[in-house]
């Protein structure tokens, strides 16, 4: 943080992949569709999980 101001960085491919904030990175999760359906903390370990839809 500088100055009081958030810093965040993008990390993209053909979607957005990830996401810094002040140095925490964040990991989106996508179903088939493309549609971003959870986050992920860099450190979290994915758990398996049961989409209802």
């Amino acid at each position: 943080m500088q100055n009081n101001a958030v810093t965040v960085t993008y990390i993209r491919g053909i979607n957005l992949i990830a996401s810094d904030v002040d140095g925490v990175r964040t990991y989106y999760l996508y179903n088939a569709h493309g549609d971003v359906v959870g986050l992920m903390l860099a450190f979290q370990q994915l758990r398996e999980r049961s989409w209802v839809n």
